[in-house]
């Protein structure tokens, strides 16, 4: 077999027959020899996951004979591989084109396979030209979508890739995510499999006995978010496990026309737990952030619940004065500062937006010089709100990055909070990136995003995050609806999402106690969230990225302090916690449990535990994942007292509700 390419770690090598690629943690065997791509062989430490005789192609597309179908087989037509290197997008590593022709449909798929030097996992990403139509009825209605009855060379779904597993590996779960959050507070939900099925997620986990095992990774939009044909995200029969993630709809496929899928990252483990460290490991690879993305404290007023009345010159010089009072790095001048009169032109009443919408308002004396001037004067970074056209599909991209890029230059603008989008569509979609990237790269990668997965059908939390950080809720403690902000609730959702994601790319709120409504909790049956103090409250935000939901002119005096120390805190120890892995720890928030966060770096740990509001104990031994010997902490802030041995934290908090935070050096 002749070595195509090498790079550090990474071997990739054919023959006539055979493809294989691999690094010192894994090795992935294609065999060629029918004109199509199917897995033969999938090592990880000595063991064998694929599972021998695989007939059937990795990958297919809906209603597109697959390239096994024997009437008309498919060929190879081209192997390529490509050194990408380091850039604002992704980090430096290998790609591997794997072109294959049908000539009978004059379909081209050309299969590419992502490796990263000394990391366990293989992506894969498909791409289709095709002269022809998808041969399926494109209807989910039982009466059109023979469910009945299929040929055998007809794929009834969408599939990036796939294998089938050998007896080492069991189906176990997955983990579905849930968008949208102004209308859910359960953004994470583990599916336990049931053997073969249909099931939802962005991740899907196959173990061994032993605790080795394999998962699959889309990074795609939430299941219900996505505009796939197929109802489902993984699919799995007959010992095959099918990672569905293409992300085109059958009726968009048009002749002459290259469409690319999402990507689907099959990734190896030891252990949960390693899955956990090693699925972080690759995030970080995968999505290198900017300074701006990490380790931000932002201020945005739009939680004070009444910004646009507000909002004037005078209101947002003071704003800007306090929000360098409170700590803040960042003030975002949200929905109020343009001429137009908001998002709900464009969500409610479907207007044709323009550049004369986005200019700066009379309010604001046509001009933002002044407030970048105070800006300047109080260090802060300036920050604004926008919305693309999504009723237009993004079509006028290129006009409105033009509308960003001129407050990048003129006012030094380098951060964007993304609002009322709906990637309904491929062209969607394909517009939205292309201005995010088209962003990125003029000005040299200081723009960045604030992506919002609060409503509409977005990108979510595994797909797009090369542009920015997530702005996870809306969560008022003013007005008589929503959901509301209570700290549980949040602590809560931000615990569970950082299990699968790394923690410094949420934006996670806290909101003002002056402004809470006690009858809108007493209409919900629910504690008032001031049973926890101010101090608890921002001490939630800590591992993440602080949103100070508020509008800090109208903040007192008093709750102003307790916030600047809190987020001097957060800037002084961010890049600490930001080098480890920040893990959950402790019971899942519930109201009534010890429950927390540590990260471990080369440079040493940091851990939070809180005491939540109906814990007994005051008590409890945290189990700390990759944290070894006998350690006496420092306190950085909280009451307690914490002592470290053998992976396990001894943590007492007297006070009820109370947290601790400590830290030790290597």
């Amino acid at each position: 077999m002749d070595t195509l390419f090498k790079h550090l770690d990474i071997i990739v090598s054919a023959d006539e027959n055979t493809l294989v690629i691999s690094n010192s943690k894994f090795s992935r065997s294609f065999d060629l020899s029918g004109g199509f791509i199917r897995t033969s062989s999938l090592q990880y430490n000595g063991c064998e996951y694929a599972a021998q005789g695989n007939a059937e192609c990795d990958f297919h597309f809906i209603g597109i004979n697959v390239p096994h179908f024997s009437a008309h087989p498919g060929r190879i037509a081209d192997i390529n591989c490509e050194l990408i290197s380091e850039e604002m997008l992704d980090s430096e590593h290998v790609k591997v084109s794997v072109k294959v022709r049908d000539d009978f449909q004059q379909v081209t798929y050309t299969m590419e396979y992502f490796v990263y030097p000394e990391l366990a996992l293989l992506g894969c990403r498909g791409n289709i030209d095709s002269a022809v139509s998808s041969n399926v009825y494109w209807s989910h209605r039982g009466r059109l979508s023979n469910e009945n009855g299929t040929s055998e060379f007809r794929a009834l779904e969408s599939v990036t890739d796939s294998f089938c597993y050998s007896g080492n590996l069991i189906p176990r779960y997955s983990v579905e995510f849930t968008a949208r959050t102004d209308y859910t507070d359960n953004v994470v939900i583990h599916h336990k499999l049931a053997g073969d099925g249909e099931y939802c997620g962005n991740i899907l986990v196959l173990s061994g006995d032993d605790g080795n095992g394999v998962a699959f990774l889309q990074e795609a939009p939430p299941s219900a978010e996505r505009r796939d044909f197929e109802k489902y995200d993984f699919l799995i029969r007959n010992s095959r496990v099918s990672s569905c993630c293409w992300g085109i709809a059958p009726e968009e496929l048009v002749p002459g026309k290259t469409f690319t899928g999402y990507r689907s990252v099959l990734l190896f483990f030891d252990n949960s737990t390693d899955f956990e460290f090693k699925l972080k490991d690759y995030l970080r690879k995968r999505f290198p952030a900017n300074p701006r993305q990490a380790a931000a404290v932002t201020v945005n007023p739009w939680g004070c619940g009444k910004f646009p009345s507000l909002a004037n010159k005078e209101f947002l010089l003071e704003e800007i004065r306090c929000a360098a009072e409170v700590g803040a790095s960042t003030y975002q001048i949200d929905d109020g500062w343009q001429t137009g009169s908001g998002l709900r032109e464009l969500i409610l009443f479907n207007r044709k937006m323009d550049k004369e919408f986005w200019s700066v308002s009379e309010r604001l004396d046509h001009s933002l010089d002044d407030l970048i001037v105070e800006f300047r004067k109080n260090n802060l970074d300036p920050g604004l709100w926008i919305a693309p056209s999504f009723n237009c599909e993004f079509r006028d991209w290129q006009e409105f990055a033009g509308i960003l890029l001129d407050f990048h230059r003129k006012y030094d603008i380098c951060i964007f909070k993304i609002d009322g989008v709906k990637t309904r569509s491929y062209e969607s979609e394909e517009n939205l990136r292309k201005m995010l990237t088209y962003l990125r790269q003029e000005s040299n990668g200081r723009i960045v995003f604030n992506l919002d997965t609060t409503n509409g059908q977005r990108p979510g939390y595994f797909l797009f995050l090369e542009f920015g950080n997530i702005f996870l809720e809306n969560r008022y403690v003013c007005h008589m609806w929503g959901l509301g902000y209570h700290p549980e609730r949040t602590l809560r959702n931000f615990w569970k999402l950082s299990r699968y994601m790394r923690s410094e790319m949420l934006q996670i709120e806290l909101a003002n106690p002056g402004d809470v409504n006690p009858a809108f909790y007493a209409n919900k049956g629910e504690t008032l969230p001031t049973v926890y103090d101010l101090e608890y409250w921002a001490a939630v935000t800590m591992f993440a990225n602080p949103l100070i939901w508020m509008a800090p002119s109208t903040v007192s005096k008093e709750n102003r302090a307790v916030i600047k120390r809190m987020m001097m805190l957060h800037r002084q120890e961010a890049e600490r916690i930001f080098a480890g892995t920040v893990i959950p720890v402790g019971n899942m928030p519930s109201g009534s449990e010890m429950t927390g966060f540590v990260s471990v770096s080369d440079c040493g740990g940091e851990l939070i535990i809180y005491r939540e509001k109906d814990e007994k104990s005051g008590a409890a031994d945290i189990i700390l994942p990759g944290v070894d010997g006998v350690i006496i902490p420092e306190t950085v802030s909280g009451t307690g007292n914490c002592r470290i041995e053998n992976s396990v934290a001894h943590v007492e908090i007297p006070v009820v509700p109370g947290y601790i935070w400590v830290k030790w050096d290597k």
